[in-house]
């Protein structure tokens, strides 16, 4: 096996946006609008920042329905990593301190809940979408939910595929090996 496969977290193993919602009273983020500005953007920026004051909101996710089976396929087709990136320490008010308990709340996640998948040195959560870049390449296969991460990964050497459910990934992955 000398394909790596990695998973992002958020979107993909852990239901970020049903979690999100819940707490901001909302049925639909609207955080993947290309261009943000005025209401919008101050609406984005009040989002992250009712995030930080709510107490267990990273320990708390709930992960995606059917993600055993997926993480299952994979894990006897290759090497398999979650690679997730972290926000950034400007959107919080506690900023590097406040990322720095993201990183390790979303360790201690992986953890409880797909332990038996991802040894603890195969969770890589970076500060900077570039360092999630740099794990591209040819013998590389990114599963994400957000579009725009594929096409980098892909102009980057790597292969991607794009989240949309347990199911399609399964059979996707099917495609690539």
């Amino acid at each position: 096996m000398s394909t790596k496969m990695y998973f992002d977290m958020d979107g993909v193993l852990a239901d970020f946006d049903a979690s999100a919602c819940k707490i901001l009273d909302r049925k639909d983020l609207n955080y993947r609008t290309e261009v943000m500005a005025g209401d919008a953007l101050e609406a984005k920026k009040k989002r992250w920042l009712d995030i930080e004051q709510t107490p267990g909101f990273w320990e708390n996710l709930q992960p995606i329905v059917g993600v055993e089976s997926m993480l299952a396929a994979a894990s006897k087709l290759s090497e398999i990593f979650v690679l997730s990136t972290a926000p950034s320490a400007k959107r919080f008010i506690k900023g590097d301190e406040y990322v720095q308990h993201i990183i390790d709340a979303k360790k201690a996640w992986i953890a409880r809940y797909f332990g038996k998948f991802f040894a603890p040195e195969h969770v890589i959560i970076v500060r900077d979408s570039k360092e999630k870049i740099a794990k591209s390449g040819p013998d590389s296969l990114l599963i994400d939910d957000r579009a725009e991460n594929i096409s980098d990964w892909i102009n980057a050497g790597g292969r991607g595929i794009v989240f949309k459910s347990p199911s399609q990934v399964i059979k996707d992955m099917s495609g690539e090996f």
